[in-house]
């Protein structure tokens, strides 16, 4: 006899896992083979058993792979009195149950450590904020909301997501304190919606109230950085009632559930005020703080455009038309532009004129949108005979934005 099988006939009551195999042969009615071999310090059975009733044959043991946690696992199946490389069956169970076959690669049991994934969902988290941040940034500045939607729409293909998106969209000017954005809000959330009501449009209309209703519940938050927001929010709220986004009776409804919050209800009482008079919303445009009519920043912007025919310097102009302060109405810019040049009919001031468009347009100060917008209206207006001008009359002012290609004046207005 060998040492070896010596000292494992030594250890053969001193083995708690030798004992479990005794007892697992005595209930089973099977031989015990206690023949052990010594491999690097740990045991190892014989792969094949004997049966009573026939033999079979085991599986070859696979290698483990290697894995963090794999001492938890054998720690589970020593806890419970198995041996892991015993692959006798037990008559008690289904033959297609292997004793002791729960081996550690396939462990359901086992605790993964879940700080990677979390640290992935985060990261995740973080880049598509930053991705509609970015696509926001974009449509404020050349408000194409053909962009914005597609930029947009996969972000909004979970509830959780679209709430996250349209409470984005909403807070936007709040967030960066310009507060003349709303119109362009507006614009963009029915867009959204559209897109989006070709799947579940009322699913995605009720998921928009709730984000209003969130933003009216911490009004008073947002009035630290936005002290017009009960004005601002509640033209917002009319301006979606009556592009019929929801039902204007919905406010009533929408009163009740922030009621709490005073400065909510005072901000819906404005809102179904100007549902009522919606004339006062085309009447109206917020620049810091204050409120200007149409005509008003019409006048002021033919204004500046004259000062520059009179020998002001196209930078001076610039400077000026910026502090304005009003993104939403540029196009109004380009309208005032064209039709001076028409007026005055002196190729000098309309080289002037369309050399302040373009070099606007460089400087991204104005967009191709708005660009756009100005010259569809002007000839609209033209052909509607809303203003006494001849096309011929235009030439001159769409000559000069022609040589800048990157205008592609000609597309903008379809070849008038």
């Amino acid at each position: 006899m060998s040492y070896s099988r010596s000292r494992c006939n030594s250890e053969r009551f001193d083995d708690p896992e030798v004992l479990a195999e005794i007892q697992f042969a005595k209930d089973s009615g099977t031989d015990y083979n206690p023949d052990i071999e010594q491999t690097n310090g740990k045991r190892s059975r014989n792969n094949s058993t004997k049966s009573l009733e026939k033999p079979t044959f085991a599986k070859s043991p696979s290698k483990p792979r290697a894995r963090k946690n794999s001492t938890k696992a054998e720690k589970k199946a020593r806890s419970r009195g198995i041996s892991g490389c015993s692959t006798k069956k037990s008559k008690s169970f289904s033959d297609d149950y292997e004793y002791g076959s729960d081996d550690i690669d396939h462990d359901s049991s086992e605790d993964y450590d879940s700080d990677g994934n979390d640290d992935y969902q985060c990261y995740k988290s973080d880049g598509e904020k930053q991705s509609i941040e970015m696509a926001l940034v974009d449509y404020f500045s050349s408000l194409d909301q053909n962009i914005a939607v597609t930029e947009l729409h996969p972000y909004m293909q979970t509830e959780d997501g679209a709430f996250k998106t349209l409470s984005k969209v909403i807070a936007y000017p709040l967030e960066h304190g310009d507060n003349t954005l709303y119109e362009a809000v507006s614009v963009l959330v029915n867009a959204l919606l559209e897109e989006e009501s070709k799947d579940d449009g009322e699913e995605m209309r009720e998921t928009l109230l709730r984000s209003i209703e969130d933003i009216l519940l911490n009004i008073t938050d947002w009035i630290l950085d936005c002290p017009k927001i009960k004005d601002l929010f509640a033209m917002f709220l009319a301006r979606l009632a009556l592009d019929g986004v929801f039902d204007a009776r919905y406010l009533t409804t929408m009163r009740m559930k922030v009621n709490m919050v005073e400065e909510a209800s005072d901000c819906i009482m404005k809102a179904s005020t100007l549902v009522q008079n919606p004339d006062r919303l085309h009447d109206i445009l917020p620049k810091l703080g204050e409120f200007r009519s149409l005509e008003v920043l019409s006048d002021e912007i033919g204004k500046i455009l004259r000062d520059l025919a009179h020998g002001q310097s196209i930078e001076d102009t610039r400077v000026k038309l910026s502090a304005l302060n009003v993104p939403m109405y540029k196009h109004e810019i380009v309208y005032q532009a064209a039709l001076l040049s028409a007026n005055e009919n002196d190729k000098t001031i309309t080289t002037l004129l369309g050399e302040l468009i373009t070099s606007m347009y460089l400087e991204k100060e104005i967009s191709h949108y708005y660009v756009s917008s100005g010259l569809h209206r002007f000839f609209a207006d033209i052909d509607g005979k809303q203003i006494k001008v001849c096309k011929e009359e235009t030439k001159g002012f769409m000559n000069v934005l022609r040589e800048h290609t990157v205008l592609e004046a000609d597309e903008m207005i379809g070849c008038n």
